[in-house]
């Protein structure tokens, strides 16, 4: 930031600006085809910088949305880059789209179907919903060509030619071929017919004449010298090019590079765009390697995430609720509260934070910002609740332990409230840890306000077995069993030495009596680096089934699923997951 403010010209930089705004005003040029850098997802507020992006996979939608929406304050974009994550979900772009972007530029996809966009001129492509028969959701999406975005990869196929224009090499790092040196009158024109070269098969995969090229990479031009080496070598490159009537080159920014390119589109109908529906997943690297590990990878801080998440929407449903009720300050109070923990939530949508990714001092940096906003979210729905919440460890990595209420006869009487969260009228079972003692049984023990029994039942009810403290059976051989009957539920509890099973089927009207309700605990102390995978075995015919995973937890989509090794099969379902047959779900 430092380098961006001494660089630029100070009549350059308002109070308030985007980085776009500010780089088209230093950077001018006739038709702008090449891209120096473009910060177009970042805002610039009195010389402060913030961050807008993340996974796309297995975040869910309200999250994504909640990140977006502190964009919106500072710009309204038109363009996204969406650089760095692993792979791209479709319902991402849709969501973009109704909120004003028109544009997005993409990079790690498929290795092989970046490949094959290459081949069908399709690396501008129309991105387009299945349920969209119009197109009137489609967004211009531009795929970078190369394995890349830094310049090794961005001028062309061969990156010892493209490693001759990082100028910042002239006295950083070496080349896998020749170094770059300063442009003068001497090389300007060789140079120059190489830059060009490369950009010419570069132009082979697009059908427009209009082309993008990229110019930085992570944790560059943090330097002044580096601006000014990028920036002064290539103005004599692009006057040398430009005297020519071939090529038009200049900086500019994803905005100028996609105006061009839907001024000559518009112009040339007939060469639009081909159209794409479908997400990026599985992400293969041009190394072979499948990244889909990181869909399960260190569970502990993707559980904080959702747990932050709820949290955060049952306070705003309360604090909705109960605000013609509240008093102003208390309102004032809990605001401030809410939008803290939205914005650590946020920032934990990024791309090496919510997979896992990152070093283990990031991850539990981002852990304590997750469970400090959880332990204040938690504090602003019991002031309006008007009382105490469970089954929230009190430290960071600790672990979540519910409070047992004791109900023995003749003990004072406790009020439990639950909370209806999904604001239509529901019936189905919630489950309390509670200390009968010898006597009583659960009807004597619940009644409504109005003083209506609630029906009630009382788990484990063993029928053999010796209970030891955690309910569970004294285990001496490598697999138990044990059936647990009851007027509102029944409930098979499976055990080995690492996996604790519950199936559970209700005794309850609609949908909750519908289902089968399956919870497992699993140790996974003693494993490391280790997949767990549950397998449902059916009746009906493989060659009649078909399986859909979720996007972001807007639509579902259907899985091909081939003979092909678990790494290349592997989906995540952020909400749901579906197997189906065409008379049965």
């Amino acid at each position: 930031m430092d380098a961006i403010q001494s660089y630029l010209p100070p009549h350059l930089i308002p109070q308030e600006a985007s980085l776009d705004d500010l780089l088209v005003k230093t950077f001018l040029s006739h038709a702008l085809s090449l891209v120096f850098l473009d910060l177009s997802t970042l805002c610039l507020i009195k010389i402060r910088l913030k961050l807008c992006g993340g996974d796309e996979k297995i975040t869910n939608k309200p999250e994504t949305l909640s990140k977006m929406l502190f964009l919106y304050p500072c710009i309204k974009p038109r363009t996204i880059w969406s650089n760095d994550p692993f792979g791209y979900s479709n319902s991402v772009p849709y969501l973009f789209k109704k909120s004003g972007v028109q544009r997005h530029v993409i990079n790690r996809i498929h290795h092989t179907i970046k490949s094959n966009l290459q081949h069908q001129q399709a690396i501008p492509f129309k991105w387009r919903q299945f349920f969209d028969t119009t197109g009137e959701n489609d967004v211009l999406t531009q795929v970078l060509p190369y394995t890349h975005y830094d310049v090794l990869n961005s001028c062309g196929s061969n990156p010892s030619v493209c490693c001759e224009f990082d100028f910042k090499r002239i006295t950083h790092w070496a080349c896998p071929g020749p170094r770059p040196v300063g442009i003068d009158e001497n090389n300007v024109k060789e140079k120059a017919g190489k830059l060009v070269s490369e950009l010419e098969h570069m132009a082979e995969m697009y059908k427009a004449p209009v082309i993008l090229m990229m110019h930085g990479d992570d944790f560059r031009f943090d330097m002044i010298e580096e601006w000014h080496q990028q920036h002064d070598n290539f103005l004599p490159l692009f006057d040398e090019i430009n005297k020519g009537d071939q090529v038009e080159i200049g900086f500019g920014t994803f905005n100028d590079y996609f105006t061009e390119l839907e001024k000559w589109n518009k112009e040339n109908p007939s060469e639009a765009p081909p159209t794409l529906s479908g997400d990026f997943f599985p992400y293969m690297c041009a190394l072979g390697d499948y990244w889909t590990g990181y869909y399960t990878t260190r569970p502990f801080f993707k559980r904080q995430g959702r747990l932050l998440h709820s949290l955060i929407r049952n306070a705003d449903l309360m604090l909705s609720m109960r605000r013609s009720t509240l008093k102003r300050r208390k309102i004032d109070e809990s605001l401030p509260i809410l939008e803290s923990a939205r914005r650590n939530l946020s920032l934990f949508q990024h791309h090496d934070a919510i997979t896992g990714t990152s070093k283990v001092s990031v991850m539990d940096d981002y852990s304590e910002l997750l469970h400090q906003s959880i332990m204040d979210t938690k504090s602003v729905l019991e002031e309006l609740a008007d009382g105490e919440l469970d089954l929230y460890p009190r430290i960071h990595d600790g672990v979540e332990m519910q409070t047992i209420l004791n109900f023995e006869k003749n003990s004072r009487a406790r009020e439990i409230k639950i909370f209806n969260s999904q604001l239509f009228t529901i019936t189905d079972i919630f489950e309390i840890r509670v200390n009968v003692g010898d006597g009583g049984g659960a009807d004597e023990l619940l009644l409504s306000i109005g003083g209506k029994a609630i029906q009630a039942q009382i788990e484990p009810y063993f029928i053999k077995g010796k209970v030891e403290k955690d309910s569970r059976l004294d285990i001496t051989s490598n697999f138990e069993w044990l059936k647990v009957s009851g007027p509102l539920r029944e409930t098979i509890y499976q055990s080995t030495d690492t996996v604790f099973q519950r199936t559970s089927v209700k005794n309850v009207p609609g949908p909750a009596g519908e289902q089968i309700d399956i919870a497992l605990s699993i140790d996974i102390s003693k494993d490391r680096n280790t997949e767990l995978m549950t397998r449902f075995s059916t009746k009906w015919p493989s060659d009649k089934l078909r399986s859909y995973t979720d996007s972001v937890g807007l639509q579902l989509l259907r899985r091909e699923f081939y003979n092909l090794p678990v790494e290349k099969n592997y989906y995540p379902m952020p909400t749901a997951a579906v197997i189906e047959t065409e008379k049965q779900r």
